[in-house]
């Protein structure tokens, strides 16, 4: 009994080992093509943004600005959490339930494009009372009732985009939601311009860079799962089913992104508009870090609901470690650089009448490192379907959150924002840490993070030995630091020498950057 045991646990075993380099494999080249397709995107975006300024008036900019922020407050709730409910089920469903994939993948968009176009009716509707009642401009209505026609083009490629990583392949994600989006709009813009571009111009511009967009998304759909569309079995999946597990992940989506932006409507609120100007940019400098981690959380998520759906739970577990891990080593060197050059790097980029954000600088990294620091937490509770309890993890850091900028923010400013915002974040994700540690008997921490520890002492000596040269100027200053901490961190890294795990994304990452030099290499 017992040897006849031991030979199916043992082979289990070895394909799980055997499986580990393939996991983390799709790991780095994920986060390899997600990293470079949002910071190319935030590019793009931002190309767009001073395009828009410059092509328009102040006025004309700050009613565009104000349209936008709404569209996008909005479209955190508008798909329903249906991008979240796709990865989860589509994990299990294309792997064994190819008619149940099939249904959801056309259910999952017209869901989302219902909901968009129900929300769009309801913005086209209330755009009078917004703009007469609220602002108090009229010029806001026909800016307002012209992105309503937006909301249906976000919500269906908010979900497309998230149905094609199903796939676990990156590229048609980045493409048509990172990549696609502006660079439609870019050149919708230059061809606007010969023809006199108003600012209904610009309206129209977003919105068709959104529909062009949900196209695109709709293409790599048909193109990766031209297998499962051409099924013609048909299986009832239930909508109800969908969205009990999709609007809790919605509204935890809504809780998180407000605890990010809340500070911003508190400050305006409570403090002068000097201030906010000037907090406003620190927050957009510490936002650099949600960069990187929504980089790894684009490629950890659909991984961790397939690899949750086939129990592998030990998989599950090395890609959680080796993602936290590479997200603090990515990390660091640009937490120290802004911990000891606040001021300088506010100055160099918004200028000199920036610099007295620093030290809410300062405390905002301090929350974003926690985020990143504690791993993708949100996704692997929802990917395991337990988003009820991200549910109320996260309502519960928003009102302590609340509460935070209600008493900090008369008292102490910029200072008071800050703190409030790092201080629900930190708690947030130590509440989640153990949540998870909890629920699944996962940590994200062992010994090798140490040497990301070590190659930190070892950066801020580098930085306090700068600090003598007392650079005047904040763009050298602030180059040069960013440099030696990048140098410092991970030449300490590799003389204190590389993991198993950590040489094979090395290679994968190789591998992505030059792969006419590794093909050239193999034929010899």
């Amino acid at each position: 009994m017992t040897s006849g045991q031991s030979g199916p646990l043992a082979a289990a075993a070895a394909d799980q080992a055997q499986q580990t380099p393939d996991d983390l494999s799709t790991l780095a080249k994920g986060v390899g093509v997600a990293l470079v397709g949002r910071v190319l995107g935030r590019g793009l975006h931002l190309l767009g943004q001073v395009a828009i300024a410059r092509l328009l008036d102040p006025v004309g900019y700050g009613m565009y600005a104000l349209g936008w922020t709404i569209l996008r407050v909005a479209g955190f709730f508008t798909p329903l959490g249906l991008d979240n409910a796709v990865l989860h089920f589509g994990a299990k469903f294309r792997r064994y339930h190819v008619a149940r994939f099939k249904r959801l993948i056309v259910q999952g968009q017209r869901v989302a494009v219902l909901s968009g176009f129900l929300v769009g009716v309801l913005f086209y509707a209330t755009a009078p009372f917004l703009a007469v009642d609220v602002f108090r401009n009229d010029e806001l209505l026909p800016i307002f009732r012209g992105l309503a026609a937006a909301f249906p083009f976000v919500s269906g490629l908010l979900v497309s985009a998230a149905t094609t990583r199903v796939s676990q392949r990156l590229q048609f994600s980045v493409m048509a939601e990172d990549i696609g989006q502006p660079l439609i709009l870019l050149l919708l813009l230059a061809l606007l311009v010969p023809l006199g571009l108003t600012l209904q111009g610009v309206i129209l511009a977003l919105v068709l860079s959104f529909a062009g967009a949900f196209g695109l998304a709709l293409y790599f759909i048909k193109r990766l799962f031209a297998d499962v569309l051409s099924v013609h079995q048909a299986h009832d999946l239930s909508t109800g089913r969908l969205l009990l597990f999709s609007i809790p992940t919605a509204l935890s989506g809504v809780f998180f992104s407000l605890i990010f932006w809340a500070d911003r409507l508190f400050m305006g609120y409570f403090r002068p508009l000097e201030e906010v100007g000037i907090y406003v940019a620190a927050s957009q400098m510490a936002l650099l870090f949600a960069v990187i981690l929504s980089a790894c959380n684009a490629a950890f998520a659909p991984m961790i609901a397939d690899l949750y759906h086939r129990n592998a739970l030990d998989r599950m577990a090395v890609v959680f470690r080796t993602s936290t891990r590479w997200g603090l080593y990515i990390s660091l060197p640009l937490f120290i650089t802004i911990w000891f050059y606040p001021a300088e790097i506010l100055t160099a980029i918004f200028g000199h009448e920036y610099s007295g954000g620093g030290r809410a600088l300062q405390i905002l990294t301090v929350g974003q490192f926690a985020n990143i620091g504690s791993g993708p937490l949100g996704y692997l509770l929802i990917m395991t379907g337990r988003q009820n309890i991200w549910l109320v993890v996260t309502g519960l850091a928003f009102l302590a959150n609340i509460s935070l900028n209600l008493l900090l923010i008369p008292r102490l400013g910029l200072a008071g924002a800050a703190l409030a915002t790092s201080g629900a974040i930190a708690a947030l994700f130590l509440v989640g840490l153990f949540t998870v540690h909890r629920s699944l008997a996962l940590w994200p921490y062992d010994r090798r993070c140490l040497k990301g520890l070590a190659a930190a002492a070892a950066t801020i000596v580098v930085l306090q030995a700068q600090q003598s040269l007392h650079i005047a100027t904040p763009l050298p200053c602030f180059v040069l630091a960013a440099v030696l901490s990048f140098t410092a961190f991970w030449a300490t890294v590799l003389l204190l020498g590389l993991d198993a795990e950590d040489r094979m994304l090395i290679q994968m990452i190789k591998r992505r950057i030059a792969p006419t030099a590794n093909r050239r290499a193999q034929k010899r």
